[in-house]
Parts: C-alpha cells; structure tokens; sequence
C-alpha cells in the first residue's frame, strides 16, 4: 500500500454543529463522488500537506 500524507500531515475531520463536514476547517461542498477506485469528497480548498507547504510557498 501506499502511504497518501507523512504522519505529521494528519487530518481533522469533524461535523460543524449545523451539520456542515468540515475537513482541516473547510467545507465538503460535494460528498460522495464516485470514482473508479473509490469515492472523493469535494472541498471549497485545497489541501497542501504541511510537509510541503515551505516549498510550495518558496516557488
């Protein structure tokens, strides 16, 4: 298997109090997107693991 985050890059994954699922505080605007390994869950966000946010900001 292969891993997706290093273990620092750990998600938080939690039900706002109106019901809203938030991931790292952002929206899930699209739940349940069938894929062909899977399903995929739409964000208002992009997520940038924390291992890679120096460089990202460094381009």
């Amino acid at each position: 298997s292969a891993h997706t985050f290093e273990e620092t890059d750990r998600l938080r994954i939690y039900e706002s109090f109106f019901g809203t699922v938030l991931v790292d505080g952002h929206r899930v605007t699209q739940p349940d997107i069938s894929a062909t390994n899977g399903v995929v869950h739409k964000l208002n966000y992009v997520l940038i693991p924390a291992s890679l946010s120096t460089q990202i900001k460094n381009l």
